[in-house]
């Protein structure tokens, strides 16, 4: 499968915005970068090149020498213009039929921009906790959707919000949430659906029936990262807990060396840590999932219901972890503490036996109840993990329980792979993890963990 051609976002945003008018693009292919982009003189036409560069800092230096040419001699081609739909462009087009026109190009946008705003009049005063209240409501969502939308505006917003959102910086706005990238070690999926969330409210917000940013700000560079761009940001090393570390975390999990924790998460550690499932994916695990005679555990990925399960075999350590857990309850039961199952477990059985009833959930009221419960256990469980880690010294990873399984499960079918290509080991481990090859791929493959890794990791807790 070909790949997109992609905007280009390593730049300022004045270059950014300019790339953007001048069509610029590139995309990996061949082991290069293929750029494409637009050329333009006074007494000419538009027309269009593509040019391969070997390496992303060869591309970025060849990008910014066309921007400066452009920038310093230069106005915008009406073909360029053609090319995209915004309001600013199709004015850029307008204006510049007349081919009279020499104004500097960054200049030419700027004018464009300032003239643009007086003609609309100035932009209201609303703080951005009042305009994402009005947001919510024109652009309503599903109720299990909100608190994910929340999380996205308070994280990207948080230092703004004593300020009217005409006074944001735009700039502030792209740094923030580069900031909480780098701080959270984002994988590349979770910064884009931050992106996608911010860029669609400020595009709301700057609409011309309400004003509340002004039209100069150039929402559309808000890009979502492309794999390539994230790879050599973030160096595509996928980190993942040692045997040593992955033994303390799960011993300071009981509760049972210090009083700081209240309840004990010890099975629910242990399986994200030996079975790979996404963290969220425990928080709601009955323990009837638990086939002790089988040796396996069914994981299920949605909510409710379990058509979307898979089958994972149970490792000797888990087992041995799990046992006085499922014995002391009877094989029965949310896998949760009980101050935190008494709540839940009524509505997880009851709503699931009205699904597999009437195949639908009708009880909106419960639901909803489900899913804010589900949401506050999901928020305890985290910050205790982030406690231990802290205790004990060590970064807490996100999803680093699920990375570790998977960094050290692919290692140990690896070794037992005969298979061409290691066909085999991957399909193993997608079933696994409910995953796909390329994410396999990309975070699992060159972790490189010996054998002897391996079986100490596996053997934690017998």
């Amino acid at each position: 499968m070909a790949q997109p051609w992609i905007k280009w976002v390593r730049g300022s945003k004045q270059e950014n915005l300019i790339a953007e008018l001048l069509g610029i693009k590139y995309k990996k292919e061949g082991g290069k970068y293929k750029v494409r982009y637009w050329t333009s003189t006074i007494h000419r036409n538009a027309f269009r090149k593509d040019n391969a560069r070997k390496h992303l800092p060869v591309l970025d230096k060849f990008i910014r020498d066309r921007i400066k040419e452009y920038e310093d001699h230069q106005p915008v081609e009406p073909k360029v213009a053609k090319q995209y739909e915004s309001d600013e462009l199709l004015t850029a087009k307008q204006i510049l039929k007349d081919w009279k026109i020499t104004t500097p190009l960054l200049t030419f946008v700027k004018q464009q921009a300032e003239q643009e705003f007086n003609t609309n009049g100035k932009t209201q005063d609303i703080s951005p906790k009042e305009a994402y209240k009005q947001y919510r409501v024109s652009k309503p969502l599903a109720h299990n959707s909100i608190p994910a939308a929340q999380k996205i505006f308070k994280d990207v917003f948080s230092p703004f919000f004593d300020m009217e959102m005409r006074r944001i910086n735009f700039t502030d706005i792209d740094k923030q949430l580069i900031a909480l990238w780098k701080s959270n070690d984002w994988s590349v999926d979770t910064f884009n659906k931050r992106v996608t969330g911010t860029s669609g409210f400020l595009k709301w917000c700057q609409s011309s029936k309400r004003r509340y940013i002004s039209m100069s700000w150039p929402v559309s560079s808000l890009e979502r990262m492309p794999e390539e761009e994230y790879e050599t940001l973030a160096g595509g090393i996928t980190k993942y807990f040692t045997p040593d570390q992955t033994n303390d975390l799960l011993h300071s999990a009981t509760g049972r060396d210090t009083d700081k924790y209240q309840f004990d998460y010890m099975p629910n550690l242990a399986t994200q840590f030996f079975a790979g499932p996404r963290p969220f994916e425990t928080y709601r695990l009955p323990l009837e999932n638990f086939n002790m005679e089988d040796n396996t555990v069914k994981l299920v990925k949605s909510k409710l219901g379990d058509n979307k399960h898979r089958l994972v075999k149970l490792k000797p350590n888990l087992k041995a972890i799990i046992l006085p857990y499922w014995e002391a309850q009877g094989g029965r039961g949310l896998m949760l503490p009980p101050e935190l199952r008494v709540k839940l477990e009524p509505l997880f059985y009851g709503l699931n036996a009205e699904l597999a009833k009437t195949g639908k959930i009708r009880n909106k009221k419960a639901k909803r109840e489900y899913d804010e419960c589900l949401a506050s256990i999901g928020g305890t469980f985290s910050q205790a993990f982030k406690r231990m880690a802290e205790r004990l010294k060590l970064d807490w990873i996100r999803d680093g329980s699920r990375h570790s399984y998977g960094s050290y499960r692919y290692n140990q079918l690896f070794h037992q792979d005969n298979s061409d290509n290691f066909i085999s080991t991957k399909n193993t481990l997608k079933e696994e993890m409910g995953t796909n090859v390329e994410n396999l791929e990309k975070h699992y493959v060159g972790s490189g963990i010996k054998l002897a890794e391996v079986n100490q990791y596996f053997s934690v807790g017998l």
